[in-house]
Formats: C-alpha cells, sequence, structure tokens
C-alpha cells in the first residue's frame, strides 16, 4: 500500500487514542481518506469498516490495510441469520403476498402492515411499538375507532413477522432488512473479532445499523458530513 500524505485536519483523528471519535467534515475533504489513515496508524488492531453497500466495500478493500475488514451490514448479519433463509427470501414484501397471508383484500390495511413492518426493521427497537405505525404518526390525539385501527394493524404486522422468520413458513419472504434486523435484535458482540469499528458516510445509516455500532464496546470512529447532523452518534 503506498504512503500517504495526511492533512493537517486529519491528523487529529487519525492518532486519536479515543474509544469514541466522531469525525465531522464536508464532503470531499477526504474523510473515508481519514479512516485508512486511522486504519494504517494503528495496523495491531483489527478493524471492520462498516460499508453502505456493495459497491463500497468492494473499492474500500483495494484502499484499506490488511488488518481492516470492510463488510455491509447486510454483509454480517447473513452470514449468522440469512443464509437461513435462502429458501424464502425475496428483496422486499410484496402487498399481495401480504394481503394474503391475512386473508384481506382491505388494501389499505394491508399497505399499513408492508409500512408499519419496514419502520420496525429501520429501527433501533427491540420489540414491535405503535410508534412504527406510519400513518398516524403527526396525529397529536387518535379517536377510539383509529386507536382500533392501529391496535389491530399491528397485530396482524407481529403476525406478518412471526411468519417472516419462521424458516419453515413459507408465505412471508425473508427480506433482506428482515434478517438484518435479526441480527441487530440478537444486540451482537464483535469484540471476539475487532478492536475497531469504523463507519463510514455516518448521517446516512439508519437507527438499525447505528444500533450495531453503539451497542460494541469497541473503538467506534465514525466520519460524517459536517451539513448534517449526526443525531444518532
Amino acid at each position: 500500500m503506498p504512503s500517504m500524505q495526511w492533512t493537517e485536519e486529519q491528523l487529529p483523528a487519525i492518532h486519536s487514542f479515543a474509544k469514541k471519535l466522531l469525525v465531522q467534515a464536508f464532503a470531499g475533504t477526504g474523510k473515508t481518506t481519514t479512516l485508512v489513515g486511522y486504519a494504517t496508524h494503528n495496523s495491531s488492531v483489527k478493524m471492520l469498516y462498516l460499508c453502505y453497500n456493495k459497491a463500497v466495500e468492494i473499492a474500500a478493500k483495494n484502499r484499506f490495510p490488511r488488518n481492516v475488514t470492510c463488510k455491509t451490514a447486510h454483509g454480517l448479519a447473513y452470514a449468522v441469520y440469512g443464509s437461513q433463509y435462502k429458501h424464502k427470501q425475496a428483496g422486499n414484501l410484496r402487498l399481495t403476498d401480504i394481503a394474503r397471508t391475512i386473508n384481506t383484500q382491505d388494501w389499505e390495511l394491508a399497505k399499513d402492515i408492508v409500512s408499519t413492518l419496514n419502520a420496525f426493521m429501520a429501527s433501533k427497537d427491540l420489540e414491535l411499538k405503535e410508534d412504527h405505525f406510519v400513518r398516524f404518526q403527526s396525529n397529536r390525539t387518535l379517536t377510539s375507532v383509529q386507536q382500533q385501527y392501529m391496535s389491530k394493524a399491528l397485530n396482524l404486522t407481529m403476525d406478518v413477522w412471526d411468519k417472516m422468520v419462521d424458516i419453515n413458513d413459507r408465505s412471508v419472504s425473508m427480506t433482506h432488512d428482515g434478517y438484518l434486523k435479526l441480527y441487530q435484535m440478537s444486540q451482537p458482540d464483535l469484540s471476539q473479532r475487532f478492536g475497531a469499528i469504523l463507519l463510514d458516510e455516518g448521517q446516512d445509516v439508519n437507527p438499525v445499523i447505528a444500533n450495531l455500532v453503539q451497542i460494541q464496546k469497541i473503538t467506534q470512529v465514525t466520519v460524517g458530513d459536517r451539513h448534517q447532523q449526526l443525531y444518532r452518534f
């Protein structure tokens, strides 16, 4: 790996001993390069670089030193959970499948179940909550009819989730976000494999991935865009 010249702005992060390091920089100012510098400077530490997608992972493998493993969050989850669902995997939940599963022709209800389940899978929460029911989120108060409807939708969403995670139930496919959620719900400890976790574009990750990083007891280095708040970190 060729030697690189680090800027004065990058050096404090590269040489930092902080257990939780948040680096905010403008777009195009070498945020990823700063992580490469950090990993190079700490070459004795095994690190995980958590990527946004497969293309970024492939590119990162050519940039980072050998002490860094580059993986997407879905890639981590697939090895533990996703591979168990090869026989019933799909990219997204299909409205027709959900309607058939709950035996309804009420497409509004089916849509609410899909959006609720998607909200739950993207969240940091370990249990399905009323907060995940998207359509009424802007309502300050609910009528008794709305409350009853939401309760019904949440119960049906839980039924769909149970069928999704049931390896032997093919009525609801397992999505990529589904097995990622299972992985996050297991609250995995990565300290046996890594001494640090590196997260790029921290402002773009959803709460489920943010939580995967935050629960780790190892060093956490997050970089993100200074123009956008990194609320989750």
